[in-house]
């Protein structure tokens, strides 16, 4: 027969178990969640002011949401959140929808808002930081610099700024033309590194005219400080050009003058070929010149013969040849002037150039016709030294000096008006040219046998030791 003590004992031992796995459920249902802080860490000095704050719970939570987490600076100073956005792990990522202060202490709280999934409420929590004392970057450095004018059309915009920032592209960093607020120019922000960024606009940039680079607040240093909206400014090259400096005035003009030409900046292609004086029409012959060579690149002489009275003559710059080597080229251009009506000769000195003349320099004078009178009495050198004259057909003289120059002098070279004329009587008026010798003392011949020039000379001569 069924014994009903162990029946009773199976059903205690039953009612037993079941109690304890009541027990052990009720435990781990009620545990209370907790919260760390990741990012920034508790209790962290010098925190940025656009801060990652990152949250990290011990078990699946709910609720965490703007009503159940705080951040604020003391009483009544909440500070909007802009979104809170689970991730792996039961974390929390907090983004805030404006820069905090900087120097502050802030308190995040955590309400009771936040449970576990059963419901278990976590007990309010509280974690400090304190930010930094961070101050805004600024443009440091951009070239073309402020203010800058006669910039290349072509150029590339470069700029630094002082501290490591974020948010530097074609929304941030703008050109513009003629007005800071204007229309926006296509161009192509690149950044090097985290200082150094270039802009580089798409098409050439217009000649003379003012642009503008504007900086805006969407430009933040690491710290999540923005930079103050700032604005430069620089002007491109105004388009190549030429005027003629000599001869001036460009009416009556000495038949001996030389052309001299000046561009705005450096040009290359100057030539025989770029640069083209015609006789009497933009279209006439015409005249043989040479070209001196130019010390800055912007000033040129052009030296041509002895022109003739009472003619026009222009000065032809060929279009497309003459360049500043930036991809500007000068238009064709023409300049001219008229040489003097008045039939008297005139004269030109062809040989030595003005400057660092040999001392054993001979002197040749051109005239614009075949004329008589050449002499010491005519013509003198100063400091005084005796000449010599001679010519082949009357309108190119040679003056030989009767010795040596002396070194790192000037020379007057004087033609004394009324005393020299042509075969109708017209006499050349006073004119005076200036010869520099150089400062060194070379080697020279200054003895030959036979004579220079010398005529019968035996073929078997022996001159011995001179």
């Amino acid at each position: 027969m069924f014994n009903k003590s162990y029946l009773h004992l199976g059903i205690i031992v039953i009612l037993i178990s079941m109690i304890g796995a009541s027990c052990s459920s009720g435990k781990s249902g009620s545990s209370v969640p907790t919260a760390r802080l990741i990012s920034p860490g508790n209790g962290d000095n010098n925190v940025v002011l656009n801060p990652k704050i990152i949250i990290a719970f011990d078990s699946p939570v709910t609720g965490v949401d703007s009503s159940s987490v705080e951040l604020s600076s003391g009483f009544l100073s909440s500070v909007q959140l802009a979104s809170i956005k689970p991730g792996s792990g039961n974390i929390y990522k907090i983004s805030l929808s404006k820069n905090l202060a900087p120097n502050t202490t802030y308190t995040l709280e955590l309400t009771s808002g936040i449970k576990s999934t059963s419901s278990v409420s976590l007990s309010k929590t509280e974690f400090q930081f304190t930010t930094g004392n961070w101050t805004a970057p600024t443009v440091s450095m951009i070239s073309p610099a402020d203010g800058a004018t006669d910039i290349s059309v072509n150029t590339q915009i470069m700029f630094m700024f002082s501290e490591q920032v974020t948010g530097v592209d074609s929304t941030s960093v703008i050109l513009h033309q003629g007005d800071p607020a204007g229309t926006p120019l296509s161009a192509t922000v690149t950044s090097i590194n985290m200082t150094t960024s270039t802009l580089v606009p798409t098409s050439p940039l217009q000649q003379a005219r003012t642009y503008y680079i504007t900086f805006s607040s969407g430009i933040e240093g690491v710290s999540g400080v923005p930079l103050a909206p700032t604005t430069f400014s620089f002007t491109t090259q105004a388009p190549l050009s030429v005027q003629m400096l000599a001869p001036y005035p460009t009416s009556n003009v000495p038949t001996n003058t030389n052309i001299v030409l000046q561009f705005n900046r450096p040009v290359n292609g100057i030539n025989t070929a770029s640069v083209i004086v015609h006789s009497g029409s933009a279209t006439g012959s015409s005249v043989n010149i040479s070209i001196l060579p130019s010390a800055d690149g912007m000033n040129y002489t052009m030296v041509p013969p002895i022109l003739s009275n009472n003619t026009t003559y222009y000065v032809e710059l060929v279009g497309g040849q003459i360049n500043d080597g930036d991809g500007n080229y000068l238009p064709d251009t023409i300049v001219s002037f008229s040489t003097l009506t008045t039939s008297k000769p005139v004269a030109k000195l062809l040989s030595p150039e003005q400057s660092g003349a040999s001392i054993n320099s001979i002197l040749q004078l051109q005239f614009s016709e075949p004329v008589t009178g050449m002499n010491e009495t005519s013509v003198t050198l100063s400091p005084a030294i005796g000449l010599s004259f001679t010519t082949k057909d009357q309108a190119l003289w040679t003056i030989t000096p009767q010795g040596q120059l002396q070194t790192a002098t000037t020379y007057s070279l004087s033609i004394f008006g009324g005393l020299i004329q042509d075969n109708g009587g017209n006499t050349a008026d006073a004119t005076t040219f200036t010869v520099t010798t150089t400062n060194t003392n070379g080697p020279t011949v200054w003895m030959v046998q036979p004579m220079d020039g010398a005529q019968d000379v035996p073929i078997a001569q022996s001159w011995g030791n001179l």
